[in-house]
């Protein structure tokens, strides 16, 4: 591939195509996979401390999603670009596919813990509390605690998280992607 003709390579092939059609995707799944594990009661009794180990694997099922439609979405813009693909562009897809999930999941997240999940931040605040108790701290300490923990879990400070956290896995996902099919 690497003596391809030059004149064979796409190079008008927008990472944007791919990036968009993936990043869409995978934001969808992620509004309905919280929907229906609110509507199940999953959501809630993975964040009530009852049972740990169900966030973690809620958190494993999300990243391996969403390094999956990034790599869905370097391989479509290789193929688009015929064949040929560098490190640096299967990055950028990379990143794109994220910022595009992590918009669609940060505006999902605002709307859903304002307006579906409203008792979300209670909830939170209760098991952390809780847990402060558990660990010996004193009525002063959890009430400072509880101040930043507070605003740490409004809607928005989430959403806001949520739009950029995705963009770690873009940037790790498309660098070993494009350390694996790059042409170039």
């Amino acid at each position: 591939m690497l003596d391809q003709n030059i004149s064979e390579i796409n190079h008008d092939a927008s990472p944007f195509t791919p990036a968009l059609k993936y990043g869409v995707i995978r934001g969808l799944i992620a509004v309905a996979l919280i929907l229906v594990m609110y509507l199940s009661g999953i959501l809630e009794s993975s964040m009530d401390g009852s049972n740990p180990m169900l966030g973690t694997v809620i958190w494993l099922v999300g990243l391996g999603l969403t390094v999956m439609f990034v790599v869905l979405a370097v391989k479509e813009h290789k193929a688009n670009r015929g064949g040929n693909i560098s490190i640096g562009q299967a990055l950028g897809v990379g990143i794109l596919t994220t910022l595009v999930y992590g918009v669609i999941a940060a505006i999902w997240t605002y709307v859903f813990y304002n307006f579906i999940f409203t008792g979300y931040e209670e909830v939170m605040l209760e098991m952390i509390s809780s847990q402060y108790e558990e660990a010996g701290m004193s009525d002063d300490e959890i009430e400072t605690a509880m101040g930043m923990v507070g605003a740490m879990t409004s809607p928005l400070v989430m959403a806001g998280t949520t739009a950029i956290m995705p963009l770690f896995t873009g940037l790790f996902a498309g660098l070993i992607t494009g350390a694996v099919v790059k042409t170039n």
